[in-house]
This record gives structure tokens, C-alpha cells and sequence, in this order.
């Protein structure tokens, strides 16, 4: 009797295996089918088969696999180690598409995603051949290498899209809606905004000393912390203030700066704050997260 159950045993584990993993004959080795590992959750975070209506409650330890669609309810954040050593984080309110993802080393491997909205942060910490990844934020799409990136995807109450992008190591060429490309380079924060007429508009500030800071700020066990993501970023509409009055234009900035961050994190210092302010409220927040 206790020989059949190890031997049930056995081969239920070698089923399980053969499902999470495969053998590539040319490189003589067993790779992962899936494509990371939960190691970090925090509230409603859930996953689906593009195409199913099947949803997954996500975990700790729970693998996710090509295809798959993640989000994130309000207050919620997960934290993905990916077969690569590629962190991501994604914060509330967030949606990401795994579109494709082929596996073969860390060095050599394909991967899409896509942040249909809400906030992310990728570390891409193996290096890539030029052409395999591709990141896209909202309308914005990049190709990586070696990188650090945040990114915000939203619309606003004003029916205005926006996609944030910034790059805190490495380097990115951003595809703009427009057709036009930038080079990203750390420090870079890029805003792309289209209207509900299809204008879009894009942006290239450089990050202060202090905000990069405080965006890498608390180095600590990227297994048991959340680092800062991205604020939101706060439109105010040139071209309505142009052409259709201060009225409209308040109306505007007042909708599309309703983007709150339901994750807990400050939003954007206000001129009369300073960063180390901002940064001593950024800590006291992880701690609180940290502690629920």
C-alpha cells in the first residue's frame, strides 16, 4: 500500500512538472513553460486566460503564464519575480496583458507586455537582444534592454488618455502614437496625452535629483517590500485654455487631476512641500502596508 502511494505519488509530481516545464533538445536542458512566480501580494488581485472568463484568485507562489490577464482592485499591489530575474510590480487599480512570452535562457527570451491602465515598475536586470522586448504603457510602446522603468497608464474624466514613462536605469526607445520615436534616458519622464479629437502631445522632463531619490529610495529584500511607483501625473490642458476659455480649461485640469493614487503612495509634491517631507511620508506608508 505505501509503495502505490509513492509511486502515485511520483507520477502526479512528474505530471505536475511536465505541465510547468519542457525539454528543448537544442539547449539540453528542462526551461519553464510559465513565465514568473508571485512573491509579493497585498488585497484583490486575480488573473484570466485571455478570451475565458475563468478568473484565478492570485497568491503567494501562483505562476503566471503567457496569456494571461492580472488585475489589481483598489489598495492592491503584487509583485512578480519573472523567469528572467525581471521584477515587476503592479499597483491598484491596474491591468497588465502578458501578450507573448517565449523562454529559452535569461539571456535569450521573447516578451510583450502591456499595461492597459494603472500604475507598473519593470526591472529588467539581464540584459536583452535588441528587438525582444517590448514594453507598451497605455499608447506609448518601448523596446528594453537592461532597465528600470515605472509607468502609468489612465484616462480622464475628461475622456483625455495618458501614458506615463520613467526611466530610472538603462536606456528605451519610446514609439509615440504620432509615429515619431524619443530615446529615453534615466531621469526621463515622458507624457503622452491624446484627446477625445486625436491630437496626442508629448513630453520629455527630466526628474530632480530628489524625485529619483525617492524613487529608489528603501533598497530593502525586493521579497518582502514594495518600492514607490510612479505618481499620476496632473494635466493641466494648454489647448483648452487656448480655445475655449479659463472656464473650460478648469473644468479640464480639475477632471483629468482626479486621478488619485488608491495604492496609498503621495501624490506630487506641491511646491511648498519638500522631498524630504515627501520622502519621510513615502516610508511611513510603506511601513503601514507592510505591517497590514
Amino acid at each position: 500500500m505505501i509503495l502505490k502511494i509513492i509511486i502515485f505519488s511520483l507520477i502526479s509530481n512528474l505530471a505536475f512538472a511536465q505541465k510547468e516545464f519542457e525539454f528543448d533538445p537544442i539547449a539540453s536542458k528542462v526551461i519553464p513553460k510559465y513565465l514568473g512566480e508571485v512573491i509579493l501580494v497585498k488585497g484583490n488581485v486575480s488573473s484570466q486566460k485571455k478570451g475565458e472568463s475563468k478568473r484565478i484568485k492570485i497568491k503567494l507562489g501562483t505562476k503566471l503564464w503567457p496569456k494571461d490577464i492580472v488585475e489589481t482592485k483598489g489598495r492592491s499591489f503584487l509583485k512578480v519575480l519573472m523567469v528572467d530575474d525581471t521584477y515587476l510590480t503592479l499597483g491598484p487599480k491596474s491591468m497588465m496583458d502578458f501578450s507573448k512570452f517565449k523562454f529559452t535562457s535569461k539571456t535569450n527570451r521573447i516578451m510583450d507586455v502591456n499595461l492597459l491602465r494603472g500604475k507598473m515598475r519593470m526591472h529588467f536586470r539581464k540584459k536583452a537582444k535588441e528587438g525582444d522586448i517590448r514594453v507598451k504603457v497605455g499608447d506609448v510602446a518601448m523596446g528594453v534592454r537592461g532597465t528600470e522603468i515605472m509607468g502609468n497608464a489612465f484616462t480622464t474624466k475628461a475622456g483625455t488618455k495618458v501614458s506615463q514613462v520613467a526611466l530610472l536605469s538603462g536606456s528605451v526607445l519610446a514609439e509615440l502614437p504620432n509615429g515619431s520615436t524619443k530615446i529615453l534616458s534615466p531621469g526621463d519622464h515622458s507624457v503622452t496625452s491624446i484627446r477625445l479629437n486625436g491630437q496626442s502631445s508629448n513630453k520629455v522632463n527630466g526628474m530632480t535629483k530628489e524625485e529619483v531619490m525617492k524613487y529608489l529610495s528603501l533598497q530593502k529584500d525586493p521579497k518582502k517590500d514594495f518600492k514607490p511607483l510612479l505618481d499620476f501625473y496632473k494635466i493641466l490642458d494648454e489647448m483648452a485654455l487656448k480655445t475655449s476659455g479659463s472656464d473650460k480649461a478648469q473644468t479640464e485640469a480639475g477632471a483629468e487631476g482626479d486621478s488619485t493614487d488608491d495604492g496609498g503612495w503621495p501624490g506630487p509634491k506641491s511646491k511648498k512641500e519638500s522631498w524630504r517631507n515627501s520622502l519621510k511620508k513615502l516610508n511611513n506608508r510603506l511601513h503601514e502596508n507592510n505591517s497590514d
